[in-house]
């Protein structure tokens, strides 16, 4: 995995190893040749700005952060760094110095690097979405209606979850309500695969508590070849606490991509992370 970005002090460093890192995956689409075609600068003085010796113009670093195929909010940084090197007026630094923060802390905030999309539920029942994400049955069944097998013998899907034909009964007419799943052809379809709720909501606490406890229930109830659980109880700096949140970040977002790239539908997995001090 590739060091976070944001972990970066010198915005040339973060593009040397972003290029040398598509290099070994890609190839030479992305060797230093290419690279200094694509950001319209001679192949010496690139070697130059990698080594710390030079500077690119914001013109120049523009066409680099496009070219590496550098995310918005790591793009964002880099440009801000590199606006942070070059000043040299001690106000116009501070408040560079600031943005650099605000940035960093929005990068560790895994909800904002997700592609995944922030979603309402589209219903015109104003409880809807705090139905949804307050009740943990809902969202797994809403999920399960996207893998075929579950589509066609629905009833299995009751007989997982191990919940009543009472409670099944009234997740079925809500989710039907919400416009989450539709009937076809003798079916149950799923409508929208993703729904994340913001970390900032009203019930995200709630939510969190609910779902974890969930969670725990299912856990036990598995083999140990079928989980992977982890508890690891350690002390670091400050510093190294933040390399370490920015890495889970990535992982989330690698996984993400995973997901999304994957064109079949065959389990449901529940991938939870926890990260907290004890001082």
């Amino acid at each position: 995995m590739e060091k976070p970005y944001f972990a970066y002090k010198d915005y040339r460093e973060a593009l040397k190893a972003r290029q040398q890192f598509l290099k070994r995956s890609l190839g030479k689409t992305y060797n230093l040749n290419a690279l200094s075609a694509g950001i319209q600068v001679q192949g010496p003085y690139l070697s130059k700005v990698f080594r710390g010796d030079a500077d690119l113009n914001e013109d120049q670093l523009y066409l680099a952060l496009r070219f590496l195929n550098f995310q918005n909010l790591e793009s964002e940084y880099l440009r801000t760094l590199h606006a942070y090197q070059r000043s040299h007026l001690k106000e116009r630094k501070q408040e560079l110095k600031l943005q650099l923060e605000k940035i960093r802390q929005k990068a560790l905030r895994a909800e904002d690097q997700l592609r995944t999309p922030i979603s309402e539920v589209d219903t015109k029942e104003p409880n809807a979405l705090l139905q949804y994400f307050l009740d943990p049955f809902a969202q797994l069944t809403h999920m399960y209606f996207t893998i075929p097998r579950f589509q066609i013998q629905p009833d299995q899907v009751r007989q997982a979850l191990a919940i009543s034909e009472d409670k099944w009964n009234g997740l079925i007419t809500f989710l039907l309500e919400a416009r989450l799943i539709e009937l076809k052809d003798k079916m149950i379809i799923s409508k929208s695969e993703h729904l994340v709720l913001k970390k900032d909501s009203l019930i995200w606490e709630v939510y969190h508590e609910l779902a974890k406890s969930n969670a725990q229930q299912r856990i036990r109830r598995l083999k140990p070849s079928e989980k992977n659980s982890l508890t690891y109880v350690f002390t670091c700096s400050n510093k190294s606490i933040e390399k370490i949140r920015l890495a889970l970040v990535d992982f989330l977002k690698l996984s993400e991509s995973i997901v999304i790239e994957d064109d079949g539908q065959e389990n449901i997995h529940q991938l939870s992370v926890d990260l907290f001090p004890w001082s």
